[in-house]
Order: C-alpha cells, then structure tokens, then sequence
C-alpha cells in the first residue's frame, strides 16, 4: 500500500510539472478563458459541454493506462523473445 501511495504522488507532482510547462499552461488559460465565457449560457448545453470534455479526458488516461499497463505486465507484442 506504501509503494502505492508513493506512486500515486509521484504522479501527482509531476502531473503539477507538466501542466505549468510552457507549452500547457497557455491552453489552460485558454480553457479557463472558454468556461468564464460560457458561464451564462444555458446551464444544459454547458453541463453537456462538460461532461463530453470529462468523458475526453478519462477515456484518454485509460488508453494510456492499459497501454502502459501492458507494456509493464510483458503482454506487449513488440517484445523480442530470443531463447
């Protein structure tokens, strides 16, 4: 549980990293900008707009995370076998 928790923070602070880089921190500006402009749009469309976006961002961390995920169990395909 130790060596989980370490990983989770781990990934945290270099979640936190990555998102103040140069090349991040103007699109989430960005997106800040897009919600305030939104804000008084009609409530259902910006739910929709958010859950989609939501919805974006999870399926995204889990390609990566079974993608990832296989090639740390040894199910990858590419691996050279040589006996």
């Amino acid at each position: 549980m130790g060596e989980l928790l370490s990983h989770i923070g781990a990934a945290f602070v270099g979640g936190l990293i990555l998102n103040i880089m140069p090349c991040v921190l103007p699109v989430l500006t960005m997106k800040v900008f897009h919600v305030v402009k939104k804000a008084n749009d009609d409530p259902a469309a910006n739910r929709k707009h958010g859950l989609a976006y939501a919805a974006g961002v999870v399926m995204t961390f889990i390609a990566c995370a079974q993608r990832s995920g296989s090639r740390f169990s040894g199910a990858s395909s590419t691996r050279n076998r040589s006996s």
